[in-house]
């Protein structure tokens, strides 16, 4: 999975700008930007100033899944909030795996908001084309929740301490019978 997610999260970011620049010259000057729970429109704005807060908005969420494993490595310790911190943090070649660790979470994560992203704005272009006469978001309610899932499981199973990694994190409870075994 994590070379899975190392390749969908940069395609899923070309894929938002292919999206762009495909349908640019396609739409009208003025196009409904906003759409209500029924899927009418009820904003409208410039094309140029919609595909500005796109292309800033694309650029601004997608910038974290790099930059995060650069804060893991930058920041001190107690800044990094994860399960079991002061195991994962205690040497080296743990750090690494952290960083990594957060970066396919942080690709997962985003791969998926792009996938609604894609989605939201393919509807809109439709929508603006004439193409469907209101904005069908209904797919986005089956795509969000397995994102929050991926969100909160990948971190619990990535961060879980295994007992063959030695004496375990400090704070462990070690199981008695397995101490008198280990001495």
């Amino acid at each position: 999975m994590n070379r899975l997610l190392k390749i969908l999260w940069p395609l899923s970011v070309a894929t938002l700008v292919i999206q762009a620049i495909y349908y640019h010259p396609l739409l009208s000057e003025r196009i409904a930007s906003h759409f209500d729970l029924k899927g009418n429109p009820d904003g409208w704005s410039s094309k140029e100033s919609f595909f500005v807060l796109w292309y800033l908005m694309i650029v601004f969420l997608n910038v974290w899944v790099p930059l995060v494993g650069v804060l893991v490595r930058k920041l001190p310790p107690s800044m990094v909030n994860i399960p079991h911190r002061e195991y994962w943090l205690a040497t080296e070649g743990r750090k690494a795996h952290v960083r990594d660790v957060v970066f396919v979470m942080m690709a997962g994560i985003f791969t998926g908001v792009n996938v609604i992203l894609a989605m939201v704005f393919h509807q809109l272009a439709r929508f603006n084309l004439g193409q469907s006469p209101r904005a069908d978001g209904n797919i986005i309610w089956v795509i969000l929740p397995v994102v929050m899932a991926f969100a909160i499981a990948y971190p619990l199973v990535a961060f879980r301490v295994k007992e063959e990694d030695g004496e375990g994190y400090p704070g462990q409870k070690r199981d008695p019978v397995r101490r008198k075994r280990d001495v």
